[in-house]
């Protein structure tokens, strides 16, 4: 067996996670489990926040992140000419 090094930057980390994530993810879809995923995820959320607050003497400094935000992009509106018409670029 070939001697797998741990990854020990935290973006290393992320990768490997967020790798088995997809994967379980993937196959939760296929044989319709997801919400046992899910349910699994959260479970394990709960437990690490609460083992988190338990080790630390003041729970109020630990921070740790709520679910997925999904940021949206905002359009721009073109530049405006004297007559307050848009004015597009040609490309």
């Amino acid at each position: 067996m070939p001697n797998i090094e741990q990854p020990q930057e935290p973006k290393q980390k992320y990768r490997l996670g967020m790798g088995y994530t997809k994967k379980a993810l993937d196959l939760a879809i296929q044989i319709n489990k997801v919400e046992e995923l899910v349910s699994c995820l959260k479970n394990f959320i709960k437990e690490a926040k609460d083992n988190l607050f338990s080790t630390q003497n003041n729970a109020e400094d630990i921070l740790v992140g709520d679910l997925l935000h999904i940021l949206h992009k905002v359009r721009r509106k073109a530049p405006a000419n004297e007559d307050g018409e848009e004015m597009r670029q040609k490309i």
